[in-house]
């Protein structure tokens, strides 16, 4: 039999050997030092002008069950989208999760995109920063505590995002317009 002793240093010497893995594999996209989404989605047999009354209101959506603010601006056949999520965070921070979408019809689906993804960090009694996609990135360049909270909001703004546009391409290809 194995002893307890010999058991607990085999389990930590394979967390050691995995933690590299496990460091790499982050999944936020990033394109140079910038947190990017970018992609096409297919949909066959829409005409534009339905794709974009179908994309108005998959946005709404959207940004209602992913619990974000956005503020959307339809301009030509593009939608720009201003948004605001909120993160989890301690009682003395309030962080919230900035971006920009995109999302422009083409003839066989959309192109969606978003960009300026930053974090606002306000702390009670103190001022309010705002951290750049390039400054959240160069925190899982960091060592110990500082790369650990930094991974850990990175993973969670890839969830919200991803989310995001998940519920996205469902509501663009059920259909639902904005007539009642």
């Amino acid at each position: 039999m194995v002893s307890n002793f010999k058991l607990i240093k085999m389990k930590r010497l394979i967390v050691l050997l995995l933690a590299p893995i496990f460091s790499y594999s982050q999944t936020i996209h990033r394109d140079k030092d910038e947190i990017l989404y970018k992609g096409n989605v297919n949909m066959v047999g829409l005409q534009k002008s339905e794709m974009i009354a179908r994309l108005q209101h998959a946005v709404q959506i959207a940004a209602e069950e992913s619990h974000a603010e956005v503020e959307t601006k339809p301009t030509g056949n593009n939608l720009v989208s201003v948004g605001e999520m909120k993160l989890t965070s301690p009682y003395h921070i309030k962080l919230s999760l900035l971006f920009n979408l995109h999302v422009t019809p083409t003839g066989n689906g959309y192109q969606y995109r978003i960009d300026s993804v930053k974090v606002r960090e306000m702390k009670r009694y103190s001022r309010t920063t705002i951290k750049s996609s390039k400054d959240l990135l160069e925190g899982i360049e960091e060592t110990g505590l500082t790369a650990i909270a930094a991974e850990k909001l990175l993973n969670e703004i890839d969830l919200r995002l991803q989310k995001l546009l998940t519920i996205l391409e469902r509501e663009a290809r059920i259909g639902r317009t904005m007539e009642k």
